[in-house]
């Protein structure tokens, strides 16, 4: 059943209704004609309970942006979604990921993610490249994809809207990593789900990092806003806990001099093995407003909060990864870094769900506190750190 507009409606119900279900939800193709982004395509859903989302086919198949009864969810940055034929990760001494940083959900990886770094090439066999240098982030969130395909299906009473695209990452004597990615919203939903599939199709071992970096703007952050998450520890931050007067957990207003803030937190999952964290306003909307986002812990077992309360970005990242936040060195040091054999891949589920007014509010917050009580705002860091990968 799809429930629309305060009612249930089977599917010869609703269709009767309508002309066409464009009238109340659908997935439509454009593309932007001006600026910067200039021939970025991207998919618009919407899904006619108020939740909507774009696509940017273009720009890894990420998430640009959503919103919610004319609520945004997701952030954008000065630079806008700038075709990924203008963008460059060597830019900047391989900063350049910056330069084109923006949206909902830019995908960090597929063979590296976090921090710039070198590593050796001798796994690639060939005698010209020695080293091998790694730009903030990696290459996926900039690099377009093939559009495989989008619609709706019908299932068991259900109308889901979906939309599927390829990332080819690959090289000559280097990496051959394929992203196929599925995004799906139910018609009359409160959620949307991506799922990813990354396949090594080249013929040597190769190295793989995966990070999710959500990232929410105002409305939704703002002086008030709290991170919720059932954690047994904040692992690591990167700066002095007391220094700006912030926490990780209650977000502060804009500030000019803002320096950005990073932790990583130990969360412990449900009995289904997906782990979750919210951000919630309590002064949004009717009883508060916010989001949570669910992903699997097997496969993304550390979760990274970048807190940037400076003015003119002001944003907060909430980011599921398959490595810890120091990077590449430390996972090569500790003999974490996944490598993918030939035809070997790897499976990502992230799920992000809207939390609208104080019933869902209350019944998340209730459901972490039963699952593990939260670290304070300004608890040390342990310092420990969990081995991943085996």
């Amino acid at each position: 059943m799809a429930e629309l507009f305060g009612r249930a409606y089977s599917t010869e119900a609703l269709m009767a209704r309508l002309g066409a279900l464009e009238q109340v939800g659908g997935i439509e193709l454009v593309e932007c004609i001006d600026g910067p982004e200039r021939g970025v395509r991207l998919l618009e859903i919407r899904n006619g309970a108020g939740l909507g989302c774009r696509i940017a086919i273009d720009r890894g198949f990420d998430l640009l942006d959503a919103s919610y009864r004319g609520v945004p969810i997701g952030w954008r940055s000065p630079t806008g979604p700038r075709h990924p034929g203008l963008a460059s990760v060597e830019e900047g001494r391989h900063w350049g990921f910056l330069r084109s940083f923006t949206g909902l959900l830019a995908t960090c990886g597929l063979d590296h993610a976090l921090a710039p770094a070198t590593s050796s090439a001798a796994r690639y066999g060939y005698p010209g490249i020695d080293q091998v240098e790694y730009g903030l982030h990696g290459r996926v969130s900039q690099t377009p994809a093939r559009l495989t395909g989008y619609g709706r299906r019908w299932q068991d009473g259900e109308c889901i809207l979906w939309a599927e695209g390829v990332v080819e990452q690959a090289a000559v004597f280097g990496e051959n990593l394929v992203l196929t990615r599925r995004i799906e919203v139910a018609l009359g939903g409160t959620s949307l789900t991506v799922d990813d599939l990354v396949v090594n199709q080249g013929y040597r071992p190769t190295p793989h990092m995966m990070l999710y970096h959500y990232n929410f703007g105002y409305p939704l952050l703002d002086e008030g806003a709290e991170v919720l998450l059932p954690a047994r520890a904040i692992l690591h931050h990167i700066h002095e806990p007391r220094a700006q007067g912030v926490g990780y957990r209650h977000q502060g207003p804009p500030r000019p001099d803002f320096r950005e803030q990073v932790y990583e937190h130990d969360i412990v999952p449900g009995a289904d093995g997906m782990a979750s964290v919210a951000l919630i306003n309590p002064a949004l909307g009717a009883g508060g407003f916010g989001v949570r986002l669910d992903y699997d812990r097997a496969a993304l077992p550390c979760l990274i909060e970048w807190q940037c309360l400076q003015s003119g970005l002001y944003v907060l990242g909430l980011e599921p990864s398959t490595n810890h936040v120091l990077g590449r060195k430390f996972a090569e040091e500790r003999g974490e870094l996944i490598e993918l054999g030939h035809g070997e891949s790897r499976s990502y589920r992230t799920q992000l769900s809207v939390l609208d007014g104080s019933a869902p509010i209350t019944a998340l917050k209730a459901e972490f506190a039963a699952l593990q009580p939260a670290p304070e705002d300004f608890a040390p860091a342990s310092g420990s750190w969990p081995a991943l990968w085996r």
